[in-house]
């Protein structure tokens, strides 16, 4: 085989290996993002624990950090997803749509009132109506992807 057909075989199968690839995350959506509701509640309940385990505002300024770094990652795989769930069927696709962008909305409020908090008492309250307000965001976004087919062509 000369050089010139070695390279145009290696570019179609690496064409066939992007279109797969992306095929598999468009068709992956629903559990995509049922697995970053997963590790956001995961987060969600460790930032509980490790506010009310705080015995300073600077220790709660450092956890909210911390809290906030992990949950934008997580909040951006739940945006990617559903960018790639437009073909998908069944479900509450446009709550699910409202849902994230309200999760981001509700971690800004979250950290303009945690670094306004003039008491840990406050800080920890704060934290307890989040985490609680993060958990019923949650539990409505599994049930807006409950029913929800993500196939190829359709």
């Amino acid at each position: 085989m000369n050089p010139r057909n070695c390279v145009a075989v290696a570019l179609l199968g690496a064409l066939v290996l992007a279109a797969c690839s992306n095929a598999d995350m468009m068709n992956d959506g629903p559990s995509t993002m049922q697995s970053a509701l997963g590790d956001a509640r995961i987060e969600n309940a460790r930032h509980s624990s490790a506010c009310q385990g705080a015995d300073s505002l600077p220790k709660v300024v450092a956890e909210l950090d911390l809290h906030n770094s992990k949950m934008t990652a997580i909040v951006d795989r739940m945006h990617g997803a559903h960018g790639h769930m437009s073909h998908c069927s069944g479900g509450n696709w446009d709550g699910l749509s409202r849902s994230v962008t309200d999760m981001h909305t509700a971690m800004s409020d979250h950290e303009q009132r945690m670094r306004s908090a003039a008491t840990i008492d406050a800080a920890r309250s704060e934290c307890s109506t989040h985490v609680a307000a993060m958990d019923e965001m949650m539990q409505g976004m599994m049930g807006d992807l409950t029913g929800m087919s993500c196939m190829m062509g359709g």
